[in-house]
């Protein structure tokens, strides 16, 4: 997130943990993640951050429920497929 470019000053005094999804696919490619527990932490975060950042209502927030809501429908549906255990 590029808080200047997207002229949001405040983003870093609300979001503590700053992540996104071009960050997330970065992890993967380079095989960051210990497991599948530490990639689903950070799609959670990403969602997460932009909930609460931005207001109920607001677009972004609302894309933001719906996308982590579909995440983790199909992360569920996965583990359960691979019989992989989340912690």
């Amino acid at each position: 997130v590029d808080p200047i470019a997207l002229d949001i000053p405040t983003y870093f005094e609300i979001i503590k943990h700053p992540m996104d999804l071009g960050t997330v696919r970065s992890k993967l490619i380079s095989g960051s993640y210990k497991d599948i527990n530490a990639f689903a932490a950070d799609v959670r975060l990403t969602f997460d951050n932009a909930m609460l950042f931005n207001p109920v209502g607001h677009w972004v927030h609302e894309m933001a429920k719906n996308l982590k809501s579909f995440f983790e429908s199909n992360f569920q549906e996965h583990l359960s497929r691979t019989g992989k255990k989340q912690s």
